[in-house]
């Protein structure tokens, strides 16, 4: 699961980055991946 999410956001950045002109890390230490599982609510909280 992890290899995927890793894949999943090798691949977004390299999108976001020809997008938008742009080169480098899009995701920085701050960021981290998370599983939510639970409510709608739960998810609507980390979200906001």
């Amino acid at each position: 699961m992890a290899s995927f999410v890793k894949d999943q956001k090798q691949r977004f950045t390299r999108w976001f980055n020809r997008e938008n002109g742009r080169k480098g890390t899009l995701w920085e230490d701050r960021y981290e991946s998370v599983l939510v599982e639970g409510s709608e609510q739960a998810l609507l909280t980390i979200a906001a």
